[in-house]
Protein backbone atom coordinates (compact mmCIF):
# COMPACT_ATOMS: atom_id res chain seq x y z
CA UNK A 1 0.00 0.00 0.00
CA UNK A 2 2.74 2.49 0.67
CA UNK A 3 4.33 1.43 -2.29
CA UNK A 4 1.09 2.83 -4.18
CA UNK A 5 0.64 5.93 -2.15
CA UNK A 6 4.14 6.80 -2.98
CA UNK A 7 3.87 6.82 -6.62
CA UNK A 8 3.13 10.91 -7.28
CA UNK A 9 6.83 11.37 -4.66
CA UNK A 10 8.45 9.28 -7.19
CA UNK A 11 7.21 10.92 -10.38
CA UNK A 12 8.02 14.29 -8.89
CA UNK A 13 11.54 13.14 -7.72
CA UNK A 14 12.27 11.76 -11.43
CA UNK A 15 11.20 15.07 -12.87
CA UNK A 16 13.09 16.79 -10.38
CA UNK A 17 16.38 14.83 -11.43
CA UNK A 18 15.59 15.00 -15.21
CA UNK A 19 15.59 18.83 -15.40
CA UNK A 20 18.30 19.32 -13.27
CA UNK A 21 16.99 20.14 -10.34
CA UNK A 22 17.30 17.29 -8.10
CA UNK A 23 16.82 19.79 -4.60
CA UNK A 24 13.44 19.80 -6.12
CA UNK A 25 13.03 16.10 -5.59
CA UNK A 26 14.67 16.37 -1.73
CA UNK A 27 11.94 19.37 -0.99
CA UNK A 28 9.16 17.47 -2.38
CA UNK A 29 10.24 14.32 -0.67
CA UNK A 30 10.81 15.83 2.58
CA UNK A 31 8.06 18.05 2.74
CA UNK A 32 5.48 14.99 2.01
CA UNK A 33 6.95 13.19 4.34
CA UNK A 34 6.62 16.13 7.75
CA UNK A 35 3.28 17.03 6.20
CA UNK A 36 1.90 13.51 6.58
CA UNK A 37 3.09 13.71 10.50
CA UNK A 38 1.42 16.83 10.69
CA UNK A 39 -1.37 16.26 9.43
CA UNK A 40 -1.74 13.42 11.99
CA UNK A 41 -0.52 14.98 15.04
CA UNK A 42 -3.37 17.54 14.24
CA UNK A 43 -6.65 14.70 13.85
CA UNK A 44 -5.22 12.90 16.83
CA UNK A 45 -5.17 15.74 18.81
CA UNK A 46 -8.21 16.80 17.21
CA UNK A 47 -10.25 13.50 18.05
CA UNK A 48 -8.46 13.25 21.36
CA UNK A 49 -9.99 16.83 22.31
CA UNK A 50 -13.28 16.09 20.94
CA UNK A 51 -13.38 12.34 22.51
CA UNK A 52 -12.64 13.81 25.87
CA UNK A 53 -15.28 16.71 25.64
CA UNK A 54 -17.96 14.18 24.57
CA UNK A 55 -16.89 11.18 27.42
CA UNK A 56 -16.92 14.43 29.97
CA UNK A 57 -20.50 15.62 29.13
CA UNK A 58 -21.40 11.66 30.13
CA UNK A 59 -21.48 10.60 33.73
CA UNK A 60 -19.80 7.48 35.23
CA UNK A 61 -17.27 7.50 32.15
CA UNK A 62 -13.61 7.97 31.86
CA UNK A 63 -11.89 10.04 28.64
CA UNK A 64 -11.42 7.07 26.14
CA UNK A 65 -7.71 6.66 25.85
CA UNK A 66 -7.05 7.46 21.94
CA UNK A 67 -3.62 7.50 22.20
CA UNK A 68 -2.90 3.79 24.02
CA UNK A 69 -5.11 2.42 21.57
CA UNK A 70 -3.21 4.06 18.34
CA UNK A 71 -0.35 4.25 19.60
CA UNK A 72 0.31 1.93 21.83
CA UNK A 73 -0.86 -1.41 19.24
CA UNK A 74 2.03 -0.24 16.73
CA UNK A 75 3.76 -3.37 16.24
CA UNK A 76 7.54 -3.60 17.44
CA UNK A 77 9.06 -3.52 14.10
CA UNK A 78 7.44 0.07 13.02
CA UNK A 79 8.97 1.26 16.17
CA UNK A 80 12.46 0.15 14.56
CA UNK A 81 11.66 1.33 11.44
CA UNK A 82 10.90 4.81 12.81
CA UNK A 83 14.00 4.44 14.40
CA UNK A 84 15.88 4.20 11.55
CA UNK A 85 13.78 7.26 9.92
CA UNK A 86 14.98 9.77 12.01
CA UNK A 87 18.69 8.07 11.97
CA UNK A 88 18.78 8.64 8.66
CA UNK A 89 17.84 12.56 8.80
CA UNK A 90 20.71 12.67 11.68
CA UNK A 91 22.74 11.49 8.91
CA UNK A 92 21.18 13.77 6.18
CA UNK A 93 21.60 16.88 8.61
CA UNK A 94 25.42 15.72 9.22
CA UNK A 95 25.66 15.76 5.03
CA UNK A 96 23.43 18.92 4.91
CA UNK A 97 24.94 20.98 8.08
CA UNK A 98 28.87 20.22 6.83
CA UNK A 99 29.01 19.75 3.30
CA UNK A 100 32.66 19.24 2.82
CA UNK A 101 31.67 15.41 4.00
CA UNK A 102 29.98 15.09 1.18
CA UNK A 103 33.23 15.36 -0.41
CA UNK A 104 34.90 11.96 1.31
CA UNK A 105 32.10 10.05 2.23
CA UNK A 106 31.12 8.75 -1.13
CA UNK A 107 30.75 5.89 -3.80
CA UNK A 108 31.35 7.07 -7.58
CA UNK A 109 27.69 7.86 -8.13
CA UNK A 110 26.23 7.98 -4.48
CA UNK A 111 26.81 9.16 -1.26
CA UNK A 112 23.70 9.69 1.53
CA UNK A 113 21.39 8.24 -0.84
CA UNK A 114 22.95 5.12 -0.96
CA UNK A 115 22.63 4.76 3.04
CA UNK A 116 18.99 6.20 2.83
CA UNK A 117 17.87 2.84 0.60
CA UNK A 118 19.23 0.76 3.95
CA UNK A 119 16.11 1.47 6.07
CA UNK A 120 13.47 0.49 2.51
CA UNK A 121 15.03 -2.39 2.20
CA UNK A 122 14.97 -2.99 5.96
CA UNK A 123 11.45 -2.69 5.76
CA UNK A 124 10.66 -4.47 2.53
CA UNK A 125 12.33 -7.71 4.68
CA UNK A 126 9.83 -6.68 7.69
CA UNK A 127 7.37 -7.20 4.93
CA UNK A 128 8.33 -10.74 3.76
CA UNK A 129 8.78 -11.74 7.59
CA UNK A 130 5.28 -10.69 8.02
CA UNK A 131 4.18 -12.34 4.78
CA UNK A 132 6.19 -15.75 6.43
CA UNK A 133 5.17 -15.54 9.65
CA UNK A 134 2.27 -18.20 9.98
CA UNK A 135 1.73 -17.45 13.87
CA UNK A 136 1.04 -13.47 12.73
CA UNK A 137 -2.71 -13.02 13.76
CA UNK A 138 -4.35 -9.91 12.18
CA UNK A 139 -6.01 -7.47 13.47
CA UNK A 140 -9.99 -7.96 12.98
CA UNK A 141 -11.37 -5.39 10.37
CA UNK A 142 -14.32 -3.56 12.18
CA UNK A 143 -17.45 -3.27 9.91
CA UNK A 144 -18.44 -3.91 6.68
CA UNK A 145 -15.61 -4.64 4.38
CA UNK A 146 -16.11 -1.33 2.15
CA UNK A 147 -14.11 -2.43 -0.28
CA UNK A 148 -16.14 -5.27 -1.75
CA UNK A 149 -18.55 -2.71 -2.69
CA UNK A 150 -15.97 -1.94 -5.73
CA UNK A 151 -16.21 -2.51 -8.91
CA UNK A 152 -14.95 -1.75 -12.40
CA UNK A 153 -17.20 0.75 -13.17
CA UNK A 154 -16.69 2.47 -9.84
CA UNK A 155 -13.30 2.36 -10.07
CA UNK A 156 -13.54 3.97 -14.09
CA UNK A 157 -16.04 6.67 -12.52
CA UNK A 158 -13.16 7.15 -9.65
CA UNK A 159 -10.35 7.72 -12.50
CA UNK A 160 -12.20 9.72 -14.47
CA UNK A 161 -13.09 12.25 -11.50
CA UNK A 162 -9.51 12.11 -10.09
CA UNK A 163 -7.96 12.96 -13.67
CA UNK A 164 -10.44 15.89 -14.03
CA UNK A 165 -9.55 17.13 -10.35
CA UNK A 166 -6.00 16.79 -11.13
CA UNK A 167 -6.26 18.80 -14.42
CA UNK A 168 -8.15 21.57 -12.00
CA UNK A 169 -5.23 21.42 -9.46
CA UNK A 170 -2.55 21.76 -12.17
CA UNK A 171 -4.15 25.17 -13.30
CA UNK A 172 -4.35 26.33 -9.93
CA UNK A 173 -1.24 25.57 -8.75
CA UNK A 174 0.28 27.24 -11.13
CA UNK A 175 -1.52 30.48 -9.34
CA UNK A 176 -0.47 29.64 -6.24
CA UNK A 177 3.04 28.99 -7.08
CA UNK A 178 3.31 32.67 -7.97
CA UNK A 179 1.30 33.89 -5.17
CA UNK A 180 3.13 32.38 -2.53
CA UNK A 181 6.36 32.88 -4.13
CA UNK A 182 5.65 36.62 -4.31
CA UNK A 183 4.37 36.70 -0.64
CA UNK A 184 6.97 34.89 1.10
CA UNK A 185 9.72 35.73 -1.06
CA UNK A 186 10.70 32.08 -2.13
CA UNK A 187 11.76 31.41 -5.47
CA UNK A 188 9.29 29.63 -7.81
CA UNK A 189 10.88 26.49 -7.44
CA UNK A 190 10.51 26.24 -3.59
CA UNK A 191 7.36 27.68 -3.41
CA UNK A 192 6.28 24.20 -6.47
CA UNK A 193 8.31 21.81 -4.40
CA UNK A 194 6.42 22.45 -1.39
CA UNK A 195 2.77 22.90 -2.94
CA UNK A 196 3.55 20.02 -4.89
CA UNK A 197 4.07 18.19 -1.57
CA UNK A 198 0.61 18.68 -0.33
CA UNK A 199 -1.08 16.73 -2.45
CA UNK A 200 1.40 14.12 -2.88
CA UNK A 201 0.75 13.10 1.04
CA UNK A 202 -2.96 13.14 0.81
CA UNK A 203 -3.29 9.55 -0.29
CA UNK A 204 -1.13 7.93 2.65
CA UNK A 205 -2.84 10.46 5.04
CA UNK A 206 -6.81 9.67 3.79
CA UNK A 207 -5.61 5.62 3.87
CA UNK A 208 -3.56 6.17 7.57
CA UNK A 209 -7.21 8.22 8.67
CA UNK A 210 -9.32 5.53 6.98
CA UNK A 211 -7.36 2.41 8.75
CA UNK A 212 -7.42 4.29 12.21
CA UNK A 213 -11.36 4.60 11.82
CA UNK A 214 -11.55 0.72 11.03
CA UNK A 215 -9.48 0.07 13.89
CA UNK A 216 -6.60 -0.97 12.35
CA UNK A 217 -3.82 0.88 14.05
CA UNK A 218 -1.07 -1.18 13.41
CA UNK A 219 -1.66 -1.10 9.36
CA UNK A 220 -2.58 2.49 9.06
CA UNK A 221 1.13 3.49 11.03
CA UNK A 222 2.51 1.18 8.92
CA UNK A 223 1.40 3.00 6.15
CA UNK A 224 2.59 6.44 6.98
CA UNK A 225 6.53 4.74 7.92
CA UNK A 226 6.68 2.53 4.94
CA UNK A 227 5.54 5.62 2.60
CA UNK A 228 8.20 7.73 4.67
CA UNK A 229 10.74 5.03 3.68
CA UNK A 230 9.80 4.84 0.63
CA UNK A 231 9.92 8.72 -0.07
CA UNK A 232 13.50 8.93 1.42
CA UNK A 233 14.88 5.82 -1.05
CA UNK A 234 14.00 8.02 -3.75
CA UNK A 235 17.06 9.99 -3.11
CA UNK A 236 18.99 6.75 -4.59
CA UNK A 237 17.06 7.16 -7.39
CA UNK A 238 17.33 10.74 -8.07
CA UNK A 239 21.38 10.43 -7.84
CA UNK A 240 20.98 7.48 -9.64
CA UNK A 241 19.57 9.52 -12.86
CA UNK A 242 21.91 12.77 -11.73
CA UNK A 243 24.92 10.28 -11.83
CA UNK A 244 26.40 12.91 -9.61
CA UNK A 245 26.70 12.89 -5.73
CA UNK A 246 23.90 15.50 -4.34
CA UNK A 247 26.19 16.60 -1.46
CA UNK A 248 29.64 16.13 -3.17
CA UNK A 249 30.10 19.02 -4.98
CA UNK A 250 26.65 20.06 -6.15
CA UNK A 251 25.38 21.62 -2.85
CA UNK A 252 28.64 23.39 -1.65
CA UNK A 253 28.04 24.96 -5.59
CA UNK A 254 25.04 25.89 -4.31
CA UNK A 255 26.41 27.51 -0.91
CA UNK A 256 29.11 29.43 -2.99
CA UNK A 257 26.60 31.06 -5.22
CA UNK A 258 25.83 34.33 -3.70
CA UNK A 259 25.63 36.04 -7.14
CA UNK A 260 22.41 33.84 -7.88
CA UNK A 261 20.46 34.61 -5.00
CA UNK A 262 17.55 32.22 -5.50
CA UNK A 263 20.12 29.61 -5.83
CA UNK A 264 21.91 30.35 -2.64
CA UNK A 265 18.55 30.90 -0.36
CA UNK A 266 17.77 28.05 -1.41
CA UNK A 267 20.79 25.82 -0.32
CA UNK A 268 20.75 27.64 2.88
CA UNK A 269 16.90 26.85 3.52
CA UNK A 270 17.69 23.24 3.54
CA UNK A 271 20.40 23.73 6.11
CA UNK A 272 17.46 24.79 8.15
CA UNK A 273 14.33 22.25 6.78
CA UNK A 274 16.24 19.25 7.30
CA UNK A 275 17.07 19.48 11.00
CA UNK A 276 13.34 20.57 11.42
CA UNK A 277 12.28 17.25 9.69
CA UNK A 278 14.42 15.65 12.01
CA UNK A 279 13.19 17.54 14.90
CA UNK A 280 9.68 16.53 14.38
CA UNK A 281 10.26 12.56 13.22
CA UNK A 282 12.08 12.73 16.96
CA UNK A 283 9.25 13.45 18.70
CA UNK A 284 6.74 11.49 16.49
CA UNK A 285 9.33 8.64 17.78
CA UNK A 286 8.49 9.69 21.27
CA UNK A 287 5.12 9.39 21.19
CA UNK A 288 4.88 6.32 19.87
CA UNK A 289 7.09 5.00 23.19
CA UNK A 290 4.80 1.99 24.90
CA UNK A 291 5.23 4.21 28.40
CA UNK A 292 4.62 8.09 26.92
CA UNK A 293 1.37 6.63 24.31
CA UNK A 294 0.08 5.52 27.68
CA UNK A 295 0.22 8.84 29.41
CA UNK A 296 -2.79 10.95 27.47
CA UNK A 297 -1.17 14.78 28.34
CA UNK A 298 2.30 13.82 27.47
CA UNK A 299 1.49 12.46 23.92
CA UNK A 300 -0.97 15.50 23.73
CA UNK A 301 1.54 17.89 24.10
CA UNK A 302 4.07 16.18 21.61
CA UNK A 303 1.70 16.25 18.93
CA UNK A 304 0.87 19.71 19.68
CA UNK A 305 4.37 20.38 19.50
CA UNK A 306 4.65 19.06 16.59
CA UNK A 307 2.09 21.42 14.72
CA UNK A 308 3.67 24.28 16.17
CA UNK A 309 6.96 23.07 15.09
CA UNK A 310 5.93 22.44 11.55
CA UNK A 311 3.65 26.05 10.99
CA UNK A 312 6.35 28.20 13.33
CA UNK A 313 9.34 26.11 11.16
CA UNK A 314 7.90 26.77 7.78
CA UNK A 315 6.85 29.97 8.34
CA UNK A 316 10.12 31.33 9.22
CA UNK A 317 12.36 29.14 6.98
CA UNK A 318 10.21 30.29 4.01
CA UNK A 319 10.80 33.48 5.06
CA UNK A 320 14.51 33.80 5.01
CA UNK A 321 15.90 37.08 3.05
CA UNK A 322 19.72 37.62 2.58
Amino acid sequence: MSLVTSIPELISSIYGACSNEPLFAIYNETGSNTIQIFLLSVVMVSFFVYQSRKNKQKKNNTINDIYKQCLYKISIHNKVLIDCLVGFYALFCLFVLIPDVGKYCYIPGWNISLISIVPFVLWLGFLVWTLLDKNQVSEPMQGDNCFSKFNIFTLWILFIMLSLGLCWFAYANSASVDKMSEVFNIPTQSAASVILSIPTALPETLTMIFMFKRKQYTLGFSTLIGSGLTNSSFMFYVDSIYREPLFKDFFNNYLQSEHQNDIYINAIRLQYWIPMVLGIYFLMMLASRKKIATHNGVVTGLLSTIVIVFVLGFSLISSLVF
